[in-house]
């Protein structure tokens, strides 16, 4: 069986000096890419799926240390970070399991606080480090639905 789904990917932006770079996969496959600024973008696309498995990427590419400024303190004064405010699938709002549905991998490793490394984030939509946000669905997508509430 083949499903053909309808997603629309909205997302926004904080940065200073440059604006965040992003790619939308579905498993492997590209379906959008592009620079967000400050205002909201929805990025709308349909893809053809078999019955299985499957997970929405959301990838944050061109962030670089000189990015983010730190006081004297050390508190981040200025940032570029990607936010991901919102997904639909066929006109559902998939926005209460934007967070318990999803992980957030960091491309490399950071210490923070010192002593600690981490290398993902659950629960996460502002992306902070060049990474990948994974959201998993599967299709029959009304029946994932059935299942997950």
């Amino acid at each position: 069986m083949i499903e053909i789904l309808k997603f629309k990917v909205t997302l926004n932006s904080t940065g200073w000096d440059k604006k965040p770079e992003y790619q939308i996969l579905i498993g492997d496959a590209l379906v959008a890419n592009g620079t967000v600024g400050g205002n909201l973008i929805d990025e709308i696309f349909e893809i053809d799926l078999k019955e299985g498995d499957y997970t929405l990427k959301v990838q944050l590419c061109n962030k670089d240390e000189t990015d983010t400024v730190q006081d004297e303190s050390g508190n981040i004064v200025k940032d570029m970070l990607l936010h991901i405010k919102g997904l639909q699938i066929d006109d559902i709002d998939m926005g209460p399991w934007l967070w318990s549905n999803s992980k957030f991998t960091l491309d490399t490793p950071v210490e923070y606080p010192p002593g600690n490394i981490i290398s993902e984030y659950v629960n996460c939509v502002d992306l902070g480090h060049n990474g990948v946000w994974e959201f998993k669905f599967k299709s029959p997508m009304y029946e994932w639905l059935l299942d997950i509430l």
